[in-house]
């Protein structure tokens, strides 16, 4: 038989060795809300693809949807200021205004070390440009 780490390399090749992380940007005062708001808006447009690769669908949970190629479909879920791409992979990207602070937040969930480093860059070009 093999050991409990051996397996658990075996896992690893066979489904990734997932990986999260997350950012924080603040975005102090009048012009910090309406940069947050601006940046979500842009998350939401059309063209983000073009910007984050592999979309497979977008959940959009302010207004409800959940955008494949094809259809649109409900969330179910309360209304809330988040959007989350779904990526091939099984990987994700959480976008989300804090509800107490200035601050926006991307939560990223990712397949390797590597995937992780790469998405984050995305997001932090994206939204630093």
């Amino acid at each position: 038989g093999i050991n409990l780490v051996e397996r658990l390399k075996q896992l690893y090749d066979k489904y990734g060795d997932f990986k999260t992380g997350l950012l924080t940007y603040e975005f102090a005062g009048v012009e910090g809300a309406q940069k947050i708001k601006d940046i979500m808006k842009a998350f939401r447009s059309e063209t983000i693809s073009d910007v984050i690769p592999g979309i497979d669908h977008v959940g959009d949970y302010l207004s409800s949807e959940i955008k494949y190629a094809d259809r649109v479909e409900p969330t179910n879920l309360p209304k809330s200021d988040v959007v989350k791409f779904f990526l091939k992979d099984a990987e994700t990207i959480t976008i989300r205004p804090s509800g107490t602070e200035p601050k926006l937040k991307a939560y990223v969930f990712a397949k390797s070390q590597d995937s992780l480093d790469s998405l984050k860059e995305i997001i932090n070009n994206f939204i630093n440009k």
